[in-house]
């Protein structure tokens, strides 16, 4: 689980890991223009999944909500494009 910030032209996703010292690891920085789709995969425990283009390939997300925030990454690309 970790903080997904979306912006009208990046996808950013950090997370915390770490045993003894925790440290913040952004997981996805991504321009929104290389989004290539966006679903929910998972039966019990739900998850963003973005494809993109380039090296980010397919990329999970755990997060609250991840209906919400596909619809409003979905939505942002409609009106950027």
């Amino acid at each position: 689980m970790g903080i997904l910030c979306l912006t009208n032209k990046r996808i950013l996703f950090e997370h915390e890991a770490g045993l003894i010292t925790k440290r913040t690891y952004v997981s996805l920085d991504i321009a929104l223009q290389d989004v290539l789709t966006v679903t929910i995969e998972g039966r019990f425990r739900q998850k963003l999944v973005v494809l993109a283009k380039g090296r980010a390939g397919r990329i999970e997300l755990e997060v609250q909500d991840p209906y919400g925030w596909a619809d409003k990454i979905q939505k942002i690309m409609s009106e950027t494009i």
